[in-house]
């Protein structure tokens, strides 16, 4: 089933998107070097490609606010100049506080969401989007993360999938799904959603969240290197027990 537009008042955006995590963070997994020079063109980059996506939705009449929620660096005066001035930021001091305060403590900073008549879209600041996404991008049904992680190391004993934690699609009919003020976004938080919550997938192929170590066709993170090993390349969660509100990757 397509998703109705809900329309709000005319001053209400339809869709947040918050960025959230560390900007112009250089290096691999782990590492926390935030404002070297380096990281500059790449963070740009990240940047640019949701200039492009907010573009593309404005496209589909779909308007959006945004939020910004990282630390602050050398480059916070570049970092406002390249979203839209709505755009409320927060910058935070250092040393990191952990993925998931970050994430719970942005959306007390976002206030009631229920302003938002479509829904609310979680991105990883450092990820730059790719067209794939872009253009296949829809208003899912149902929360909805990038994918399930890739194949070998997929699933818990429980059956329970091990999902994707850096892209996080809420429609604005389950913002229940928010409950007790945190959003829900980890490896294991899969269980953290009621049972009677449908729970779907952008993509139906298993990928590592880390583009460094696995290959995805919707975004890459900036300021590593991205491999081009598709892990899990040939396997689907055709057959994993559930029905998913998805998009098929495309070769």
């Amino acid at each position: 089933m397509e998703f109705e537009l809900r329309q709000g008042s005319s001053s209400e955006p339809h869709i947040l998107i918050v960025h959230v995590g560390a900007s112009f963070r250089l290096g691999s997994q782990d590492n926390t070097s935030i404002g070297d020079p380096a990281s500059y063109e790449g963070q740009k980059e990240a940047c640019d490609s949701h200039r492009q996506f907010r573009e593309e939705l404005a496209k589909q009449g779909i308007t959006t606010q945004t939020i910004v929620y990282t630390y602050k660096s050398p480059y916070e005066a570049d970092l406002i100049s390249w979203y839209p001035e709505s755009t409320r930021f927060r910058f935070l001091d250092l040393p990191f506080q952990g993925y998931q305060t970050l994430l719970s403590d942005s959306m007390e900073f976002a206030g009631d969401v229920r302003r938002y008549s479509v829904g609310v879209l979680y991105v990883r600041i450092d990820l730059c989007l790719k067209p794939y996404f872009m253009s296949n991008f829809r208003l899912y049904t149902c929360p909805t993360f990038s994918f399930i992680c890739w194949k070998h190391n997929s699933m818990k004993p429980n059956r329970s999938p091990r999902v994707g934690d850096l892209m996080l699609y809420v429609p604005s009919q389950y913002y229940e799904a928010f409950h007790d003020n945190k959003v829900h976004l980890h490896h294991d938080c899969y269980e953290e959603y009621p049972t009677y919550m449908p729970v779907g997938f952008m993509v139906a192929t298993y990928h590592d969240s880390d583009s460094e170590k696995d290959w995805n066709p919707i975004y890459k993170i900036v300021n590593r290197p991205e491999t081009t090993t598709w892990a899990s390349e040939g396997y689907t969660i055709a057959d994993f027990e559930g029905t998913w509100d998805r998009m098929d990757v495309r070769k």
